[in-house]
């Protein structure tokens, strides 16, 4: 979902730069790639977990380039402000999502529930850093599948540029709740994390998402 809300900020950012000087083939350029390359992210993720052939990567990026760039381009000149605004959001959102619990799942050190042996004695407080490490099984906090999930709450802001979203707010954000809910509650049915890794994950996007929509959204839905 965080690759999905990524190359969909970059969309928008592509197609809503204004035409003056350098800075716009600049950011053409720069957020074109990040549109291409996510699209493509996303489009392999998929076709990996549903185990589909190649082509289908290539296809369905070809369908998510164009379908966000004709939506971007739909949105009216009016709303363009708040909709470059929202973009700007996402794309630090889904970067400073992986960034942040990268670092500290290095740092932290935690063993997943599903490698421990002896749990009664393996087990760790989630307070309490153990080692610094790059072995994917001792890295259990924060969780990165929450926080990743997170990164929808981004939708949240779709109605500061879409007028015909602005009394779905409720809908959004029960949305946004159940979605985040679901990946939270598989990642601890599998093993792969303690309730608390799962927390900290999404609080970790939430309190970035809240910080940014305080710095750059205006709260008059």
């Amino acid at each position: 979902m965080s690759y999905v809300g990524t190359f969909s900020a970059a969309a928008l950012l592509v197609t809503t730069r204004k035409k003056t000087v350098w800075k716009y083939y600049l950011a053409i350029v720069s957020f074109g790639i990040l549109f291409v390359l996510f699209s493509l992210m996303s489009s392999f993720l998929v076709a990996t977990h549903l185990n589909l052939p190649t082509w289908t990567v290539l296809l369905s990026t070809c369908v998510y380039l164009i379908v966000f760039y004709l939506l971007a381009r739909a949105v009216p000149d009016r709303f363009r402000t708040q909709l470059r605004r929202a973009a700007i959001v996402g794309l630090i959102l889904a970067f400073a999502a992986v960034l942040i619990v990268t670092l500290l799942k290095v740092l932290w050190g935690r063993m997943r529930f599903r490698s421990m042996v002896d749990p009664l004695n393996e087990f760790t407080p989630w307070y309490l850093p153990q080692d610094i490490t790059t072995n994917n099984e001792f890295m259990s906090f924060p969780s990165g599948h929450s926080a990743n999930a997170a990164v929808i709450m981004w939708i949240t802001l779709l109605p500061t540029f879409i007028p015909v979203l602005k009394n779905k707010q409720l809908l959004l954000k029960i949305f946004v709740a159940i979605w985040i809910g679901l990946v939270m509650l598989s990642r601890v049915v599998m093993g792969a994390h303690f309730s608390t890794d799962v927390m900290m994950g999404m609080m970790i996007s939430l309190g970035v998402f809240v910080l940014l929509r305080a710095k750059l959204i205006k709260q008059d839905l």
